[in-house]
C-alpha cells in the first residue's frame, strides 16, 4: 500500500471580477495521478501559478479538490471520520513557504515548537523542553533562542523553527512548499 495516492486530481477557481464572481474558472490541477511510497523523496518542478502549491494544499486537506481523491495510508483524507482525520493530521507535516505567516506573533520558539507535542504527545514539562532543545539543535538554533519570539529571527532561522515543529511529530510524510528557498545552501544541505 502507498502512503499517499493521488487519484486524477483535478482543481479550479473561480474567477473574480470586481464586487462579484464570475462563472468562469480557471483550471490549475488536471487529473493529476501519482504515488508516494514511504521513506521516498518526490520533488515538483513548475513555473510560477503551474498548481504546485494548490496540490500542496489539496494533498494537506486544505483544499477539496474539485474531482479526485487523496489517499493517506488508504485513507480518503477527505471522507474519513473524525478520529481518523486526527491521526492523519500527526502523520502527515507542512512547511510553507512564508515563514511568518506560518507562526503566532506572540508565542515564543519554544511555544511554537511544543505545540504539535502538546496535541499528540503525553510528555513532561521536562521532557518536552528537552525534546524541543533537541529540535532546536537539529536545524542549527539553540537553547539561548527558545524564549525569542519570531520578530527576534532572521527568516531563515524561523523557517528552521518551522521546520523543526513539522518533524517533532516524526510523521510519515512532510509537505515542503517551497520551505528551504529563504535559507543559504549551508543550511539547506544540513536541512535536506
Amino acid at each position: 500500500m502507498s502512503l499517499l495516492k493521488v487519484n486524477e486530481v483535478t482543481h479550479s477557481y473561480g474567477n473574480r471580477t470586481f464586487f462579484k464572481w464570475q462563472n468562469r474558472s480557471k483550471k490549475v490541477l488536471s487529473d493529476i495521478s501519482f504515488s508516494i511510497e514511504e521513506g521516498t523523496c518526490l520533488g515538483m518542478l513548475g513555473t510560477s501559478g503551474a498548481g504546485k502549491s494548490t496540490l500542496g494544499k489539496v494533498i494537506l486537506g486544505l483544499e477539496k479538490p474539485k474531482h479526485g481523491q487523496i489517499l493517506f495510508q488508504g485513507h480518503d483524507i477527505y471522507t474519513v471520520d473524525k478520529h481518523t482525520r486526527q491521526k492523519i493530521r500527526r502523520d502527515l507535516q507542512v512547511v510553507f513557504q512564508d515563514s511568518y505567516s506560518a507562526v503566532n506573533p506572540r508565542m515564543t520558539a519554544e511555544r511554537i515548537i511544543a505545540e504539535p507535542l502538546e496535541n499528540y504527545e503525553k510528555l513532561t514539562l521536562a521532557e518536552q523542553k528537552r525534546t524541543v532543545i533537541e529540535l532546536l539543535e537539529k536545524v542549527g538554533l539553540g537553547e539561548k533562542d527558545l524564549k525569542k519570539y519570531p520578530h527576534q529571527f532572521s527568516g531563515g532561522q524561523l523557517q528552521r523553527i518551522n521546520i523543526a515543529r513539522a518533524v517533532s511529530l516524526k510523521p510519515k510524510l512532510i509537505v515542503l512548499d517551497e520551505s528551504v528557498s529563504s535559507l543559504d545552501m549551508v543550511t539547506q544541505t544540513l536541512i535536506l
